[in-house]
């Protein structure tokens, strides 16, 4: 649980930067952007980010690595050619 969320993260599903389209498709990195807003104030929202992964690296490693590894690619194993989101697991 981080500190603005009570539940536990126990999967991808949990952390606040992911969400699900109509298909059921994992969308790895949703989050709000504004062209104007200060991204150095938005630094510790990224810290909170890091603190999600790192409460689900406890859990799962492999899931962890996995969110991290959506994240930065947009979903998409560019060695495959596969899709920028990934199907349910």
């Amino acid at each position: 649980m981080t500190e603005n969320n009570t539940n536990p993260i126990l999967s991808c599903d949990d952390l606040s930067f992911t969400a699900r389209d109509d298909a059921g498709r994992l969308i790895a990195w949703q989050v709000p952007h504004d062209r104007n807003e200060s991204w150095g104030e938005k630094f510790a929202v990224g810290q909170g980010y890091l603190a999600e992964i790192a409460e689900l690296a406890a859990r799962s490693e492999l899931e962890a690595y996995h969110a991290v590894q959506y994240a930065l690619s947009g979903g998409c194993d560019f060695r495959r050619g596969e899709s920028t989101t990934t199907d349910a697991r």
